[in-house]
């Protein structure tokens, strides 16, 4: 069983049917494996990985890597590279990366996602959002400086709220290789499931 969170568009459920590329490759993945599999839907990260410490789930999909996650679960081959990139407001000409920008400028990202927790990671001074689609216009409104979060899903909520991005600064983080993470406590009984499911996913990854 696989916990799989709203993350649009990777991820996402809606009117009761599973959509996004992240999916279609995820379960495309599973099928070839030939490993049977059921999805539970959750609603963000926070609760897939709560879910998998409680071996209520076995593994979840799509993520990138963690030192948290990784003590608990292993890490599959890449299925797709997610881009990670900073959108400030305008008026701010200071470097992301500066001590200046840490310490005086709101940051904004979707709550316990390993964005979420990079800037917390670094000392930023952090709003975690658990509506993902309130982002944009949050940074578009003022009510935060910056936010760094997964190139496709900013622009996606951007893009369905209305916000032009082209009025931001835009910055490369850096780019994370998405896949799945499978309980330690599944890959030790089953050893050759992580290599059936790598296998796969070289077949059919972007």
């Amino acid at each position: 069983m696989f916990a799989v969170p709203q993350f649009p568009p990777y991820t996402y459920k809606d009117n009761g049917t599973w959509q996004g590329k992240g999916y279609e490759l995820a379960t495309k993945a599973l099928k070839k494996a030939q490993i049977k599999y059921t999805i539970r839907p959750v609603a963000n990260y926070a609760q897939a990985f709560d879910q998998l410490k409680r071996n209520l789930v076995d593994g979840f999909f799509l993520a990138s890597k963690n030192d948290v996650r990784d003590q608990i679960a292993e890490f599959s081959a890449p299925i797709m590279v997610n881009k990670w990139n900073w959108y400030v407001s305008p008026d701010i000409v200071e470097s992301p990366l500066s001590e200046t920008f840490i310490q005086k400028y709101r940051v904004a990202s979707h709550f316990k996602t390993n964005t979420h927790q990079w800037l917390i990671k670094h000392n930023y001074q952090v709003e975690a959002v658990i509506e993902l689609i309130n982002i944009p216009s949050m940074l578009d409104k003022g009510r935060i400086d910056a936010v760094m979060l997964a190139q496709w899903v900013f622009e996606d909520a951007a893009a369905k709220t209305n916000v032009p991005i082209e009025q931001f600064r835009v910055y490369l983080h850096s780019s994370r290789d998405f896949g799945f993470y499978v309980s330690r406590r599944v890959t030790k009984t089953n050893p050759t499931l992580m290599l059936k499911l790598n296998s796969a996913i070289l077949l059919v990854r972007e």
